[in-house]
């Protein structure tokens, strides 16, 4: 019973015994005595019940308890050295009684120790003050409990007043969920009211991840607590949506949603039905509040407000006079707000014999002015409607896609989204000034011109995707319709304020405006692939907007100019773009695209290999993105293009770092993260971590046939390095088949001559290579000339492309050809990187192993110690590809009669394959150098033949590919065993 009290018994035990208890006619009875008596407690810990006032926790010194909880006791407590209070929380007696509260004592040190802010208190240090005795840090937060504030004011009238600290709490939730953290157990009890009105929310004891599952077991309060958490269901940030709206609730009705006379009866009524309805119990409760509350304590988490952040929109809306989206006002509802809002005017001017002309002409300017908010979504014909979908569809259908018609849809949907969300924007920005009078003319102005940008943007795109030639880029079209400009910044009234007004100038104004437009045009150019073309008219706009000298639209001139000539690989013009739009920016006062154009200048440079510049400017781009508001999508990208950077730099731990933070910052399945989820899971396999690459790449697999469909260029891509992972393993048929697949994929959607069908013909001959297929080398020779034909010979690329033929050719042992290549793959990449970059390590290492195979051990041994010195530079002294390379080095000093320096690394070698979770050829390579180098040494003998054994046993499951390597096996044993 004290564990079911406790909210520790699994979800199926909590849920029975509530049931049962709402049933049962004696058993609550025995709960009541329970209460009356107290339950059972062990005996307190000895190290935390001596401590008193005056004791030492650290440095720290005690002062007097503050509260106790069930996990834990507060201190109030003195720093001699900072010369401050703070609080100190010790793990208190409950942790012997429940086994886990340790480890959520513990997790809510980290948890907190991460949330940065005003209304979730920092931890600011944590350790044991006696041996297996935690404590953690904090600021003293004064006040008292929310519970209590709303049981000391009885009056409705009173406890309005506590919303603003209800938004403060939702505001700081959001946050935390913008973390990747939810609460699970918010309630009144749970956050602190200040002296001075300052919220704050404390316990953070059952905090979660949001990536990590939540059910199974029933924890928090009951009377908080939504339906699917009492029923042990799986739980996610709408069961803080549901908390937050019965804090709310409490605050309105000033009893808590569900009040039974124990805990078992409230979890039966908690999943039994809904409470009392507030129209009943606060009569003169604000209906928009009313209703807010209703949607966020819904019974069905997909009827609630899908995020802590759009319930606190909603409930800012409320507080600052706005009309709330989820109230569906009357026209007298409507009316009753204008009265309120000019009742001052109506006094001035009342004479009561003329009262009812006074109400009647209300009433009717009333409806004139709502009437000017009216038909906006007429401004959408010939911009997105029937017959221009029909002339989508039309270029879709021309280009002989075979995924066009799933593609239409799927744009169709996102279109038709935001073209209702711009009609929604538009209207909510007229009725803010023309009929609730909260708003100046000035900044609707303002709002509209926004809008209005906004919907020029919208019809150039919609205008690209029905013009392009024969549906050449209708890989882009799904993706560039996510990226239209959102609407949220016709709503950030301080950015729009902040940035410098459009000239007062008639001529001028009209040309900024026809500037916008073109600009528009390359925009959406530019976001469906079309990148000659949307340079060509970039470069005729920044020669304009130079002279028209109207700093605004020359930040937005470069920064698309930057943006386009990176993508279009144009990297040095892309700088110099950059810098053009950052000076620009600066000078417009947009600090949004300021920021934006301190992100895409340090990408620029990051293709160009400049480390050194970009770690110089680092500060200044991060310093742009915070002065901008540190938005999240934002922070995101400037944080997912410096682990880019660390990406071709070989820096994988920096780069996985970043990486995970940028994800950490939005929805991982947000299809604008899906780059940064591939750059991660293609980062996983470079580690060598192959089985999770494997893994990361089948989720992505689901994550773009959902979103894009199975025929998709995207999705191939996905399957091509699921097709190299699955290679890596030795997992060859379903390599084969993966890349089979990638293919056909490409050829349909891209064409057979299309370079990323190069680099699917590419892997997939090496996959049959491995599988002595005689298709290999014309698979590989095909892909070569693909690339050739279209970056030229000299092409990175092609010298990369090349050094994998010759490999083949080397296993066919063609040795001739493939020393040949080698040395032009070489060639190519020191041209085009310089001798110390970190990717000159696999052309050297395939150079090495050809001439080593020739018998030319001492000039393969240099290049092979090249190759060593790269890699471990980059990667580690542990990184499976390292094994490569001392393999060679290996085999050449057995060759050479370097048999010390042979043993050491065969030996090295073996232990990074038998570590890694690798192709089983791989081991069985290594096996067999090692037990080569140890015959010859005389070291251990009878280890060398079980090692050589070992290895055929290996190289048997490898198929065809691998017949060669056992014929060479079995000879080796032969002479050395007669058998």
């Amino acid at each position: 019973m004290n564990t079911f009290l406790a909210g520790a018994l699994l979800a199926d035990e909590a849920v029975l015994i509530a049931r049962h208890l709402a049933e049962c006619p004696t058993c609550p009875a025995l709960v009541e005595l329970q209460h009356s008596v107290g339950a059972w407690r062990p005996n307190i810990p000895v190290a935390c019940a001596a401590l008193g006032p005056g004791d030492a926790v650290g440095r720290y010194v005690l002062l007097h308890r503050v509260g106790a909880g069930g996990m834990g006791v507060v201190w109030a407590a003195y720093d001699p050295e900072l010369d401050r209070r703070l609080a100190i929380k010790l793990l208190g007696d409950a942790a012997q009684a429940v086994p886990d509260l340790r480890e959520r004592f513990e997790r809510e040190a980290r948890i907190t120790a991460r949330l940065q802010h005003p209304s979730i208190v920092h931890v600011q240090e944590a350790g044991q003050y006696a041996p297996g005795e935690p404590y953690y840090v904090m600021k003293l937060v004064t006040g008292d409990s929310l519970e209590h504030v709303i049981a000391q004011r009885p009056r409705l009238a009173d406890r309005l007043a506590l919303v603003p600290n209800v938004s403060a709490i939702i505001e700081a939730i959001a946050y935390a969920h913008s973390q990747g953290v939810i609460h699970r157990d918010l309630k009144p009890q749970n956050v602190i009211v200040g002296a001075f009105g300052e919220t704050v929310v404390i316990d953070w004891g059952l905090a979660t991840s949001s990536s990590e599952a939540t059910d199974g077991m029933v924890m928090g309060t009951p009377s908080y607590m939504p339906p699917e958490q009492a029923e042990g269901d799986a739980v996610d940030e709408r069961a803080d949506v549901y908390a937050l709206g019965a804090i709310l609730y409490h605050v309105l009705a000033g009893v808590r949603p569900y009040a039974g006379r124990d805990a078992p009866a409230t979890f039966a009524a908690v999943i039994g039905e809904p409470p009392a309805p507030l129209a009943t119990l606060a009569p003169t409760a604000p209906a928009e509040l009313v209703t807010i509350v209703n949607k966020a304590m819904a019974r069905s988490a997909g009827d609630r407000y899908p995020s802590a952040k759009q319930l606190a929109d909603e409930l800012a809306k409320f507080m600052t006079g706005q009309l709330v989206g989820s109230h569906r006002y009357s026209r007298r509802e409507l009316a009753w707000r204008w009265v309120r809002r000019h009742r001052t005017a109506i006094t001035a001017g009342s004479v009561l014999v003329l009262g009812g002309l006074a109400v009647f002409g209300l009433m009717r300017e009333t409806t004139v002015r709502d009437t000017r908010c009216e038909g906006m979504e007429q401004q959408l014909v010939g911009v997105w409607d029937a017959e221009r979908a029909a002339a989508v569809r039309a270029a879709f259908v021309a280009g002989g896609q075979p995924y066009a018609v799933d593609s239409f849809g799927r744009i169709t949907k996102r279109l038709e989204e935001y073209s209702r969300g711009w009609v929604a924007t538009r209207v909510a920005a007229c009725e803010a000034t023309h009929l609730r009078g909260v708003q100046s003319s000035a900044l609707l102005d303002l709002r509209m011109r926004c809008l209005d940008r906004r919907l020029s943007e919208l019809d150039q795109h919609v205008r690209a995707l029905a013009s392009t030639p024969r549906g050449e880029t209708l890989e882009h079209a799904i993706r560039a319709t996510t990226e239209l400009v959102s609407l949220e910044r016709c709503n950030d009234s301080e950015a729009l304020l902040a940035v410098v007004p459009p000239p007062r100038d008639p001529a001028a104004q009209f040309a900024v405006t026809v500037l916008e437009r073109r600009l528009d045009k390359a925009s959406a150019l530019q976001r469906l692939g079309r990148y000659r073309d949307s340079i060509a008219e970039l470069e005729g706009l920044a020669r304009e907007a130079a002279r028209l000298a109207y700093p605004p639209i020359e930040a937005q001139v470069h920064y698309h100019e930057a943006q386009t000539r990176r993508l279009a690989g144009q990297f040095a013009q892309a700088e110099a773009a950059a810098r053009l739009a950052v000076d620009a920016a600066a000078r417009a006062k947009d600090d949004e695209l300021l920021a934006d154009a301190w992100i895409e200048l340090v990408g620029a440079i990051s293709y160009l290999d400049q480390r050194e510049t970009v770690t110089t400017l680092e500060p200044f781009a991060r310093a742009a993105v915070s002065r901008a508001g540190d938005v999240p999508f934002q922070r995101s990208r400037f944080l997912n293009v410096f682990a880019n950077s660390s990406f071709k730099q070989l820096d994988l731990k920096r780069a996985r770092e970043l990486y995970e933070q940028s994800l950490a910052l939005g929805d991982r399945k947000d299809p604008r993260h899906r780059a940064t989820l591939v750059n991660l899971a293609m980062l996983t396999f470079r580690e060598g971590k192959y089985a999770d690459a494997k893994q990361s790449f089948e989720e992505l697999l689901v994550l773009e046939e959902r979103d894009l469909g199975s025929e998709h260029p995207d999705t191939a891509r996905v399957l091509y390095h699921l097709c190299l992972s699955t290679h890596s393993l030795g997992e060859l048929a379903a390599a084969q088949q993966h890349c089979e697949r990638a293919v056909a994929v490409r050829e349909r959607s891209l064409g057979p001559d299309d370079p990323r069908t190069a680099d699917a013909l590419e892997l997939l001959g090496t996959v049959l290579g491995r599988r002595a297929d005689s298709r290999a080398e014309d698979y590989l020779r095909r892909a070569v000339q693909i690339k050739e034909n279209k970056l030229g010979p000299e092409h990175a690329e092609v010298g990369r492309m090349i050094g994998n033929l010759a490999q083949l050719l080397q296993q066919q042992g063609e040795l001739v050809e493939a020393i040949a290549l080698s040395r032009r793959a070489l060639e190519i990449a020191l041209k085009a990187r310089g001798p110390d970059h970190p990717l000159i390590a696999y052309p050297r290492l395939a150079l090495g192993t050809a001439l080593a195979d020739a018998g030319d051990h001492v000039h393969g041994r240099v290049h092979l110690e090249a190759s060593l010195a790269l890699f471990t530079k980059a990667l580690g002294a542990d990184h499976p590809n390292i094994a490569h390379a001392l393999i060679g080095l290996a085999r050449c000093d057995l060759a050479l009669g370097n048999l010390g320096l042979a043993l050491d690394e065969a030996q090295r070698s073996f232990a990074i394959r038998e570590r890694a979770e690798q192709d089983p050829a791989a081991l069985a390579e290594a096996s067999f150098v090692l037990a080569q180098t140890l015959w010859e040494t005389k070291r251990d003998r009878p280890r060398a033949l079980s090692l050589a054994r070992s290895a055929a046993d290996r190289y048997a499951g490898a198929g065809a590919g691998a017949a060669k390597e056992r014929a060479a096996i079995a000879d080796w044993l032969r002479t050395r065993t007669g058998s």
